[in-house]
């Protein structure tokens, strides 16, 4: 499976989706948005226990409900 991405064109990510099932959106963000968001995440990571249980597994991260923990992504 090969994985083209598409500019920031509706149509364009409209058509990939209905295509692949996905779209890959080239500079969505640019640079200094994206390391903001980064670092953002990292502090969320920090605070964060690891997995309690077999389905979690004990030595992952996982983050629920991101959205509410940040504002990085609005």
């Amino acid at each position: 499976m090969s994985v083209s991405a598409v500019k920031p064109d509706v149509d364009e990510v409209v058509a990939a989706i209905k295509e692949d099932g996905f779209a890959l959106v080239e500079r969505l963000i640019d640079a200094d948005r994206a390391a903001e968001i980064r670092q953002e995440l990292s502090n969320v990571l920090e605070k964060t226990l690891e997995g309690r249980n077999d389905f979690e597994g004990f030595s992952t991260r996982r983050i629920y409900a991101l959205f509410a923990k940040t504002r990085a992504f609005d």
